[in-house]
């Protein structure tokens, strides 16, 4: 049986585009990865490559380095974002990738923005790779964590302003960062039944030194830390075996640390 009703067209609600379309869509592995280069600084294009592949979210032929060609496109995401920069510092190395300010912001990492000095590359290239050397041998452990130089200086002077601004309060500063020498890195992790924090002052060293001023280092960092770990340039290792020699067997001046803590420190 046929009708007379006209068929009406429905009009369908036409709907709005998202305010995001088109917009890069970060992810855990960009969240995770962005913030351990503004814990650290800078890291250099291939260091960044391990460190994409190393990640759980991250899916690689080689689980070693992630392809030239997906990590170029992070890079140009995050700066499209605005979050990240990217450049050729040295004309003889790959590029450096860093936070911007806008990046450490929503990052929430609580230190200042600065881009990386040319002469600090180097030295931030070796950390970086011993941050990856103790997370592979310590990252294991229920509750460690790595704290880098820049969170350590960060957290000191938060913690000296506190102080300052409530002198009628007894505020106790925890011993690392009474350590007027900054160390690399912290490694911690808690030990015994009371889960108490064991902390590692970790130094990486690519220079000599005189003795007087090893000396004055190594005081600090076996005062104030339960164990202290130097990362070492080959080229350095003979010197500054034998000024670690010297200082552990030396008879101790009047205040100084005893001989017991300044068996402490270990050689890498």
């Amino acid at each position: 049986m046929t009708g007379n009703r006209s068929l009406q067209k429905k009009s369908v609600p036409q709907r709005q585009p998202r305010s995001d379309k088109g917009k890069p869509q970060l992810t855990q592995r960009d969240l995770d990865i962005l913030r351990i280069i503004g814990e650290q600084t800078t890291y250099r294009f291939d260091q960044l490559q391990g460190l994409l592949a190393r990640h759980p979210m991250t899916q690689s032929v080689d689980p070693t380095f992630l392809s030239e060609t997906r990590t170029t496109v992070m890079i140009r995401r995050w700066q499209h974002l605005g979050l990240a920069d990217y450049r050729k510092i040295l004309h003889d190395q790959e590029g450096w990738v860093w936070l911007t300010a806008k990046g450490i912001a929503h990052l929430q990492i609580p230190v200042r923005f600065h881009e990386p000095f040319h002469g600090d590359l180097e030295h931030l290239y070796w950390i970086n790779e011993t941050r990856a050397l103790i997370e592979e041998g310590y990252g294991s452990l229920p509750g460690f964590c790595w704290e880098s130089e820049r969170l350590i200086r960060a957290t000191r002077e938060r913690l000296q302003a506190q102080k300052k601004q409530n002198q009628h309060l007894d505020l106790w500063l925890p011993l690392e960062y009474q350590c007027q020498h900054r160390p690399d890195g912290l490694l911690r992790y808690p030990v015994g039944q009371e889960a108490k924090e064991y902390v590692t002052a970790i130094e990486v060293e690519l220079s000599h030194k005189a003795y007087s001023a090893w000396k004055k280092i190594f005081l600090e960092l076996v005062t104030y830390h339960h164990e202290v770990q130097y990362y070492i340039h080959p080229t350095v290792m003979p010197s500054l075996a034998k000024a670690v020699e010297r200082f552990q067997n030396e008879e101790p001046d009047y205040g100084e640390p005893g001989r017991e803590r300044r068996c402490c420190i270990s050689l890498h």
